[in-house]
């Protein structure tokens, strides 16, 4: 049972509060609590921060100041607010005990997400969660879900900055559609991709298989993208800072010739915007796509691309993505032809 407190001073469940069924609807739910509308007041008009928690202590620091309170009382514990160390403490209480409860709240419904979505098909699963991020993005709500704080050690390669070594490889991200919010997650890098220059489907559904025995998935998307325009607009007006790379490749009905300006047309469109290309000639969900492995298809697209590369002047890195499964002997060729282009990678 709480303690009585001077005029002067407040409970803390004036501002925590366990819900009830009659709450009034100037109370805003967070986590199992609710906040009153005394501390909302305050919170809702401040800026976001990483992880929440400069945001929820300054909005504390103000109702205190605005309310004139001198102390509080939390199970049994007083904190004079009329001293510089116990308004301090007071702060820092108050804001721990808040967030210690969005933490575990959040890790609840986090748990109770992925069952959810565990239980639908995996590409369904893959649309509802990137939209669900990009929504709590758009609501400045990451920071509280998520919290970054980016410890890694900046890499600089090829003549890029990283600000970490982790990144979003090609395939999760294919149109641009969640740059900014994958970006405010604390990767060093993102790879969009692989676009081609015409929209296209890929293959037929089912094609994202789970093993959840193994921890696995298996996709046999095939290059299903919206189109190198559709990516350019996307990519031209990201928010993102960190290094954007962008994985290119040839739509399933061209061959030949036609394939290859494929290749162009893409590197040409995306050169403005992007930090490096990834030139992708190994993925088996697209047919004949591997054909580009053998010498006499893959060194006319070196040479095409190498020629663009020196009239555009594009000076960031391109690296060309190759099978794991080819022997040794051609990837020694490959790699040879890699280093007579100046590509700067695999």
């Amino acid at each position: 049972e709480e303690p009585s407190s001077p005029t002067n001073s407040f409970v803390v469940k004036d501002i925590i509060e366990k819900p009830k069924s009659n709450a009034p609807s100037n109370l805003a739910v967070v986590g199992r609590y609710v906040l009153s509308s005394k501390i909302f007041k305050y919170l809702k008009n401040l800026k976001p921060s990483v992880g929440g928690e400069v945001q929820l202590t300054d909005a504390i620091k103000l109702m205190l100041y605005d309310e004139n309170v001198v102390g509080y009382l939390y199970e049994g514990k007083k904190f004079d607010c009329g001293s510089r160390h116990g308004y301090v403490n007071a702060i820092q209480y108050l804001a721990q005990e808040i967030l210690n409860d969005w933490v575990w709240w959040g890790n609840f419904q986090m748990k109770f997400a992925l069952l959810f979505l565990r239980l639908l098909p995996p590409e369904i699963s893959h649309a509802i969660a990137l939209n669900f991020l990009n929504f709590l993005y758009q609501l400045n709500l990451l920071g509280f879900l998520f919290s970054n704080h980016d410890n890694g050690e900046s890499l600089d390669f090829k003549g890029l900055t990283f600000k970490n070594r982790l990144g979003i490889a090609a395939g999760l991200d294919k149109n641009g559609d969640f740059i900014d919010c994958l970006g405010a997650l604390g990767f060093g890098f993102i790879e969009v991709g692989t676009t081609t220059p015409l929209a296209q489907p890929g293959n037929s559904k089912p094609r994202v298989f789970r093993f959840p025995s193994q921890g696995a998935i298996v996709n046999r998307l095939g290059f299903n993208n919206k189109g190198v325009d559709y990516l350019v607009d996307k990519i031209k007006f990201r928010s993102f800072k960190g290094i954007l790379g962008v994985n290119i490749g040839a739509n399933k009905e061209s061959e030949g010739q036609k394939r290859i300006d494929d290749y162009i047309e893409c590197f040409l469109k995306v050169t403005p915007y992007a930090d490096y290309i990834a030139v992708n000639i190994s993925s088996p969900n697209t047919p004949n796509l591997r054909k580009l492995h053998l010498e006499e298809n893959f060194l006319p697209l070196f040479e095409a691309l190498h020629f663009a590369r020196m009239e555009w002047k594009y000076t960031n890195p391109i690296f060309i993505k190759l099978s794991p499964d080819e022997n040794e002997e051609t990837i020694s060729v490959i790699l040879t032809a890699v280093k007579k282009f100046d590509f700067d990678g695999v």
